[in-house]
């Protein structure tokens, strides 16, 4: 393997272990600092956002059935 292609190998697994690290760290802080979490967050669209965190509401919240007879 020529010099080119082994520096280019180990700049992939840099950026990729500190993109793991950081995404690590900001859900692990993401009680303490919802902003940094919704920093990167907010360049989604806000249908997606609207859709995902609808999602996810849905399955933690069931439908409320009344108890009357």
């Amino acid at each position: 393997m020529c010099e080119r292609q082994i520096k280019t190998n180990e700049l992939t697994i840099m950026t990729r272990n500190l993109c793991r690290d950081f995404e690590y760290s900001l859900a692990r802080n993401v009680k303490q600092n919802p902003k940094a979490f919704w920093g990167i967050v907010s360049p989604v669209g806000d249908k997606t956002k609207a859709d995902l965190l609808n999602s996810f509401f849905k399955s933690v919240f069931s439908v409320l059935v009344p108890c009357w007879r």
